[in-house]
């Protein structure tokens, strides 16, 4: 009887070290992205100190500030489209994150006038030397002219947007591709 005992205890371990084995296997990603970002969380890096700012509506209207002329200024230079991203734990080998690059058309709150996507003719995305040194152009507007790409680093993405009317000069958008919302 002592000798089914200690075989048991035996195969017992056994299949815990293989369970361990598979568990590691499937969730290296999550742990190492879970790994990532509590290094990131202990160094401040995680915006949690945000203050929440309420709105003077008692005061008169504001004066001009050079930022806010500033803020005024970028809807101007980019058209009212945005470069924007997402992000999820990356299926790739090697990489954190896939990234999902796109553009957004802002809604003018003053008129309702909402910018058009579909002005935009094609977009050339260029990512960093990691990514090749030709610029990807991408001419399917249907979801926002979207690049989708694996990542292992945080990197910054420079976009030119040509326009379907000749006469309208091509928008720089650039965005920092950060993995801090991942």
């Amino acid at each position: 009887m002592h000798q089914w005992v200690e075989v048991a205890k035996v195969a017992a371990w056994l299949l815990s070290a293989v369970i361990a084995l598979v568990l590691g296997i499937i969730y290296r990603r999550p742990i190492s992205h879970l790994c990532y970002r509590i290094a990131r969380a202990g160094r401040g890096q995680h915006g949690w100190e945000i203050a929440f700012v309420q709105p003077d509506s008692d005061q008169g209207p504001a004066l001009e500030t050079d930022l806010e002329s500033q803020r005024k200024s970028t809807y101007a230079q980019s058209a009212g489209i945005f470069l924007v991203h997402q992000l999820r734990p990356s299926a790739e080998p090697g990489q954190l994150y896939d990234v999902g690059l796109f553009l957004v058309a802002h809604e003018d709150q003053t008129t309702g006038k909402a910018h058009r996507l579909g002005e935009v003719d094609r977009v050339e995305y260029q990512l960093g030397p990691r990514f090749g040194s030709k610029p990807i152009v991408i001419k399917d507007g249907r979801l926002g002219f979207r690049l989708n790409t694996s990542a292992h680093g945080p990197f910054v993405c420079a976009a030119r947007v040509y326009f379907r009317d000749p006469q309208v000069p091509p928008v720089l958008l650039t965005r920092y591709v950060d993995f801090v919302n991942g």
